[in-house]
């Protein structure tokens, strides 16, 4: 298998890769202030999304460690991290999948991505109160996904948060983003890992539940 690093061709534009192609950082100058409501509508998470250079294989985590966290200027939900299946189109290098997802009504993006403490499917915010808000992570941290049983995992310092959403098994060819947003200046990729299948229980219920009334109201 192929060692995992960051797709130069499917990286926003705000960003550098280095380290072979394993850590992104902001080009250049401070990592983006505040928006106002109507940029934030129209332009945020301002082209600051990274993804995988490959396919994401099953039980294999795809983690980062927060190199830089830029605490004066951090927005909230800003730091974003899941799977797309949204490659190849045209505005994917200077949009957050997690916008143009959003901007695709009806569109089966197949993305999933956690932002803050909330779990958004193709745009959709599904969940509330997930996890712990990534907002809150710090210099050092450690934050991944995996897809494990079908299901998208998050892992924060290696913990694992259970399943963020269920039966992705038959999504095809889907890769791992990060978003830095103006949470995070840089970002590596930490060595790779395979995850167990060892999580269950209340989350897990609770996960199906709220996905199944969610495609009911679609």
């Amino acid at each position: 298998m192929a060692s995992m690093s960051f797709d130069n061709s499917l990286t926003g534009c705000n960003l550098t890769l280095c380290r072979s192609r394993r850590t992104a950082s902001f080009s250049s100058g401070p990592a983006p202030m505040a928006p106002t409501a109507e940029v934030y509508q129209g332009m945020m998470f301002t082209k600051s999304t990274a993804l995988s250079s490959r396919i994401l294989q099953a039980r294999e985590l795809f983690e980062v460690t927060l190199d830089e966290v830029n605490w004066p200027n951090r927005l909230d939900s800003a730091l974003v991290i899941g799977v797309t299946g949204l490659v190849g189109c045209d505005d994917l290098s200077t949009m957050s999948p997690l916008r143009a997802a959003s901007i695709r009504a009806g569109f089966p993006a197949k993305t999933v991505v956690i932002a803050g403490s909330s779990v958004y499917v193709n745009g959709h915010r599904v969940m509330d109160q997930y996890c712990a808000s990534l907002n809150n992570m710090t210099q050092g941290s450690r934050v991944g996904v995996a897809i494990v049983e079908g299901d998208l995992h998050l892992y924060i310092d290696g913990t694992d948060q259970g399943p963020a959403h269920v039966g992705i098994s038959n999504w095809s060819n889907l890769r791992a983003l990060l978003d830095l947003g103006g949470y995070c200046r840089q970002a590596s990729l930490t060595a790779q890992s395979s995850v167990n299948a060892d999580y269950g229980g209340e989350v897990t219920c609770r996960v199906r539940l709220t996905w199944a009334l969610f495609a009911c109201l679609r």
